[in-house]
């Protein structure tokens, strides 16, 4: 059996997460996160359960908080906003073998007017832009002199092996 032949069967054998695009790093534990605990998933009907069960979304958004803590002071941060709730997951059949569904994650950081955006952004590796679309205010309120951060871009794509 050739490597790439045995490769890509390891990857339909395997129920996995992958970003395609920006791999941001606190998008992508989030991802992992969600895997570890949901590793049973055998069909759409079940993936599409799991990821809008509230304790899943809490859970993501944790994570994702968690991960944004770890880069940028808390002080300089008024808002963390996310859609992680409202996530537009698209599923499609690959093959007889394997499903795929993906989506993209937004997270909005809002700091303060004074803190330094375009450093606090390359540590997230995110864009100092306008907000973009959210649902889930998980941190904070905005103030109106809030400099915004987004962690997007990021598509994430979910592999089921059909059984």
């Amino acid at each position: 059996m050739k490597f790439d032949t045995l490769v890509e069967q390891t990857l339909l054998n395997e129920k996995l997460f992958r970003l395609s695009g920006k791999s941001n790093p606190i998008i992508s534990k989030a991802a992992s996160e969600f895997m570890k605990n949901n590793k049973k998933i055998k069909s759409k009907e079940e993936f599409e359960e799991a990821i809008s069960d509230q304790k899943s979304i809490d859970t993501w958004n944790n994570t994702l908080l968690e991960g944004i803590f770890k880069k940028i002071p808390k002080e300089d941060i008024t808002y963390v906003w996310t859609n992680t709730s409202i996530m537009d997951w698209e599923c499609k059949e690959i093959d007889e073998k394997s499903t795929s569904c993906w989506a993209y994650n937004n997270v909005n950081i809002g700091l303060k007017y004074d803190a330094d955006a375009r450093k606090h952004a390359k540590k997230v590796r995110g864009n100092v832009t306008r907000v973009e679309g959210y649902k889930d205010k998980i941190y904070g309120e905005a103030d109106g002199d809030d400099q915004n951060i987004v962690l997007g871009d990021s598509l994430l794509e979910y592999l089921i092996e059909n059984k």
